[in-house]
């Protein structure tokens, strides 16, 4: 059983299994037992591994099969965890024919503590100015992650969720997301959790979590 053990945990999942239709079940073996403090946690691994399924497991998004998620240390409810997590799925297409603009005004009424000085300086930072007006399938990948990114981190949210941020980015946002992502590492109140083939390198102090070992 993979057993790390954490006790100002945020998110935790208890004897966690989990299996799509006709693919193997992932931690079948040994359950995951895993706990999330504040600051930055990176689950890396190669494709099939389960890091994207665990970023929809913690969001809430998916249920699991057998254990549990826990917030706080208490059961958590998906509606509990929709209140606590920023996460949007890159592959979504869910938003494509939804105007930029319009997600971001509504940041607020999913996250309330949205710090929206803090969400324009990102939007400056990433060149998304320009695309405000833009509905989401007409973004490039790089642009709609940029998106997630910044909506994730000014969201406030108490946890902060993110799959491949560096994929398809541009290197003066590569740049800045190493910035962002030092600053969750740095954080004693806030969790960001990464999931991604390997830690990034530019930044001191993440929580490597391996799912394929």
């Amino acid at each position: 059983m993979t057993s790390l053990s954490t006790p100002s945990a945020l998110l935790s999942v208890r004897s966690l299994r989990f299996s799509w239709p006709d693919s193997p079940t992932l931690w079948a073996s040994a359950p995951l037992d895993l706990d999330l403090a504040p600051g930055l946690s990176v689950l890396t691994g190669d494709e099939g591994c389960g890091k994207t399924t665990l970023l929809r497991l913690l969001s809430g998004e998916l249920r699991p099969q057998a254990g549990q998620i826990l917030w706080r240390g208490q059961p958590a409810s998906p509606q509990q965890l929709t209140a606590a997590v920023a996460w949007t799925d890159p592959k979504t297409t869910a938003l494509d024919a939804t105007r930029v603009s319009d997600y971001l005004a509504r940041l607020p009424e999913r996250h309330p503590h949205t710090d929206m000085g803090l969400l324009n300086e990102l939007l400056d930072g990433l060149g998304l100015q320009e695309h405000l007006h833009k509905t989401f399938h007409m973004l490039s990948a790089g642009s709609r992650r940029k998106v997630w990114m910044a909506s994730g981190m000014a969201s406030m949210a108490p946890v902060v969720l993110l799959d491949q941020p560096y994929a398809a980015l541009d290197v003066p946002s590569m740049c800045l997301l190493d910035e962002l992502l030092q600053d969750a590492a740095d954080s004693t109140q806030r969790l960001c959790v990464v999931a991604d083939y390997v830690a990034p390198p530019a930044v001191q102090g993440a929580r490597v979590i391996p799912l394929d070992a």
